[in-house]
């Protein structure tokens, strides 16, 4: 049985969906340590004209020893329509949108 371990990120990449497709068991692993600046709440997308850009879920402040499974989501922000909103302009401006 081959296992695959992993802590969860927001808008993971390929490898990382490679990765749960090649594993007999798949576990998410947010019992360790909340990173800031990592990638579990926040990513990088390409903005057409301007280069990367970042797009996050806000999150309430916690200490730094905070497990990622203890971190909260604040509930007062719209981003999930924010970044949905964001990714359809980049996607719409973005070279050869028109040809798909």
């Amino acid at each position: 049985m081959i296992v695959g371990l992993m802590q969860p990120y927001f808008f993971p990449y390929v490898g990382y969906f490679d990765l749960i497709h090649e594993v007999d068991l798949w576990v998410v692993f947010d019992t360790v340590q909340y990173i800031r600046r990592g990638w579990m709440n926040r990513n990088r997308v390409l903005h057409p004209d301007t280069g990367w850009q970042y797009i996050n879920v806000p999150i309430d402040r916690c200490p730094q020893t905070t497990a990622i499974e203890q971190v909260q989501i604040v509930a007062t922000h719209d981003w999930r329509s924010r970044i949905l909103g964001q990714l359809q302009h980049y996607r719409r401006h973005a070279p050869g949108y028109e040809l798909t």
